[in-house]
């Protein structure tokens, strides 16, 4: 769908989100005075931002949220755009000391931790979050796949490793999978 020029989602009308919806407008306008439909009042206007309704298009929630941590901004910027792109709300750190202030303040569906960090490992990271984020919920991003600490996590949980230069449909590809698998033991 659309984003507009600072990347940030389009803003719809309602005309819009009806024909995308395959649903006349007043159902729209209902479903957006009632909550079901996330919608922003502009004005006497109602707008929907298209993420939100490209997430509902594919059946997969805005709501899931994912930290990406890695010192370098270019893969914060990489990462968080592919992932926003997707309807995912992505919140970013490039510190393990920003990071644990991220998991303090509130909760995430998915971590995307970089091994290599300037105030430490992300091995570290993961080992501190592990008790309120399971394997399940880690994806391990490195250049340096190598590393005993890499070796190490990988031996004692069932994380992803993601090597850089991340791949995008492969990046996708895990984090979609992450985030359903984890939805479906929720639903069980």
């Amino acid at each position: 769908m659309c984003q507009g020029n600072s990347g940030e989602p389009k803003l719809l009308t309602a005309k819009e989100v009806a024909a995308l919806l395959r649903m006349p407008a007043s159902t729209v306008y209902h479903l957006a005075k009632t909550g079901r439909l996330p919608a922003a009042h502009i004005g006497r206007s109602l707008r929907f931002r298209s993420t939100d309704i490209e997430a509902l298009l594919s059946g997969r929630p805005a709501t899931h949220r994912i930290l990406i941590v890695d010192d370098d901004s270019t893969i914060l910027s990489f990462a968080g755009a592919l992932l926003r792109r997707a309807g995912y709300e992505a919140v970013t750190a490039s510190t393990i000391e920003a990071a644990r202030g991220l998991v303090a303040e509130d909760s995430f569906d998915l971590l995307l931790i970089d091994v290599v960090l300037p105030d430490g490992k992300g091995t570290e990271l993961i080992e501190d979050l592990s008790s309120d984020y399971t394997p399940e919920r880690v994806i391990v991003m490195t250049a340096y796949a190598d590393l005993p600490e890499v070796d190490e996590l990988l031996r004692r949980h069932s994380i992803t490793l993601l090597k850089k230069p991340l791949d995008p449909d492969h990046l996708m590809d895990c984090v979609d999978a992450r985030v359903t698998a984890r939805g479906q033991r929720e639903a069980e």
